[in-house]
């Protein structure tokens, strides 16, 4: 018994020196497999100790994480509790956190900004602005003929935000227009994979697709088009102008409607549905729709006009269509449709 009690004496002696000497972390015994925790002001010893830790060194923020055994919350002293929660709730685990926090929440800030591992992963939103000076240039160099010098703007633009499809659009038109129909499709394809609802740029390949005679899959193009964007007139009048020409009127008729409601001020859908209609012998709403045409342009579109005036001389009213030539031409003069539907009237 006395040996035994000394053995104790000894052993609270060792554990209150070893825990007087550790402020911040709870070290390993270099005698034995256990570990102990005291109170850092009074050197007292708990006594408890956890059993098959190989970690040599932990934080006492991360205590939770050591596995206790079911006694050991019943052997921890007062002073023992009060040094645990100082130490878990102290200064140095606050600020802790907080770095912890603030580390979150700039990883978090990197992301949302491109940043990631200090590697740039994404790049910065494009300036809208920049993208509609490029494509104005790129669109003038194209008008002038100028394809290389449209080209290099072009690719400009897809480097720098692949997503807006007017650069895809424009390149798809060059390379039409250099006889290149592959690299053509392959820029609307490319331009689809970034932006898969662009109206624009499925309106314009259907359009070459079916002057390939793929008809099917140009409708097929049109349609699901019109099904994202049922607002982009230009795909019900080019859905409208497949089903004219393949001889179904109903539905030719309903695109071009759903045309003028999708854009009231798209002269060029009133004039297609009129055209139709006076294909039908609807003369009244075919002069309707031609006027009203002529006046949603701003009276600057010689087709719109044209069509009225071919109306009414075809019906013969030619003093009406004369009237209208002259009127026209004063809008839009030296027009060569106006100067060729005076000359026949």
């Amino acid at each position: 018994s006395s040996s035994s009690s000394s053995s104790s004496s000894s052993s609270s002696s060792s554990s209150s020196s070893s825990s007087s000497s550790s402020s911040s972390s709870i070290r390993r015994r270099s005698s034995g497999s256990s570990q102990s925790y005291g109170d850092n002001a009074t050197g007292s010893s708990a006594g408890a100790s956890v059993d098959e830790k190989t970690v040599d060194t932990m934080d006492l923020a991360d205590l939770g994480d050591v596995d206790l055994p079911n006694t050991v919350t019943g052997t921890l002293s007062e002073a023992d509790m009060r040094y645990i929660t100082r130490v878990a709730l102290g200064e140095e685990h606050t600020r802790e956190l907080s770095q912890k926090v603030e580390l979150a929440l700039q990883e978090d800030l990197d992301k949302s900004s491109g940043v990631e591992g200090g590697r740039v992963n994404r790049r910065p939103v494009p300036l809208k602005a920049t993208l509609d000076l490029w494509t104005y240039f790129a669109r003038q160099e194209f008008n002038r003929g100028d394809y290389p010098a449209a080209e290099v703007l072009y690719n400009q633009c897809v480097d720098y935000n692949p997503v807006d499809g007017r650069a895809w659009l424009g390149l798809a038109r060059i390379c039409w227009k250099r006889g290149d129909v592959t690299g053509a499709e392959k820029c609307y394809k490319e331009g689809l994979y970034y932006n898969p609802k662009d109206p624009y740029l499925m309106q314009s390949w259907a359009v070459i697709l079916e002057k390939r005679g793929k008809t099917k899959r140009a409708k097929q193009l049109l349609t699901d088009s019109v099904k994202s964007n049922p607002k982009h007139a230009a795909s019900w009048v080019a859905l409208g102008k497949i089903n004219q020409r393949e001889g179904e009127t109903d539905r030719a008729k309903v695109a071009f409607s759903m045309a003028v409601d999708a854009e009231p001020q798209s002269y060029v859908a009133r004039q297609a549905l009129g055209v139709l209609e006076a294909d039908e012998g609807n003369v009244a709403l075919a002069r309707e729709l031609f006027t009203d045409a002529w006046h949603v342009s701003g009276r600057r579109s010689a087709h719109a006009i044209q069509a009225l005036i071919t109306l009414e001389r075809r019906m013969g009213n030619h003093a009406d269509a004369l009237e209208l030539v002259n009127q026209a031409l004063k809008t839009v003069p030296r027009n060569s449709r106006l100067l060729l539907s005076r000359a026949e009237v």
